[in-house]
């Protein structure tokens, strides 16, 4: 109990806490972005291996040091009438609500604002067929393609989502769990394109 006492003294707890939601913010961003500048979305796993590295490095960074009116000094050497750990505990709560702000926006986008994985998958299907048919008989597609730029010549592969079929939405977890297997299985074999997730869905 004392060990514990001690951590919510130095602020460990909120620190751990806004770092937890600092990484969410960052993994969301990574999963917009990476397939924007064409980078595949399996290596967001090397950004995951760097924010678990940074983690005991910053709690050992709070545990040993505070934040004092003259600067950065050693928890030790700072004596509890001088010390203004409250005050920083105070501003690492507004820090904290801000960045939960921040979360909640991107979790709305997430589940309101874009389009369900499955019923855009179906749109885009649609919408090829439609093209496809109104093309005339005596008209190739290919001369169109043709105008584009040069097409990847390794065969490519989409992993569509899976769907938990259950009644019980708590194995949600495990369809999506089988996405992101094939995906990385897939990602492994060389001469083979696989589409990123946020472009398959």
């Amino acid at each position: 109990m004392e060990l514990i006492e001690e951590l919510k003294r130095r602020n460990v707890f909120r620190v751990a806490a806004a770092y937890a939601v600092v990484c969410w913010i960052i993994l969301q961003l990574c999963d917009i972005l990476f397939p924007a500048v064409e980078l595949p979305e399996t290596d967001i796993r090397y950004v995951v291996y760097v924010l678990a590295a940074i983690f005991p490095l910053l709690m050992a960074f709070c545990w040993f040091f505070e934040i004092t009116p003259d600067g950065l000094r050693p928890t030790r050497r700072v004596a509890d009438d001088a010390s203004i750990r409250s005050e920083t505990g105070r501003k690492i709560d507004f820090v904290i609500i801000g960045l939960l702000s921040v979360a909640l926006a991107f979790f709305m986008y997430e589940y309101f604002a874009r389009p369900e994985p499955l019923q855009a998958a179906m749109e885009t299907n649609a919408t090829s067929a439609v093209d496809a048919a109104s093309v005339p008989a005596g008209d190739s597609m290919p001369e169109k393609a043709e105008k584009g730029p040069a097409l990847d010549p390794r065969p490519s592969i989409a992993v569509l989502p899976f769907v938990n079929m259950s009644s019980d939405q708590e194995n949600e977890y495990f369809a999506d769990g089988l996405t992101e297997e094939l995906l990385n299985a897939l990602a492994q074999l060389d001469g083979l394109r696989v589409a990123g997730r946020t472009s398959s869905f």
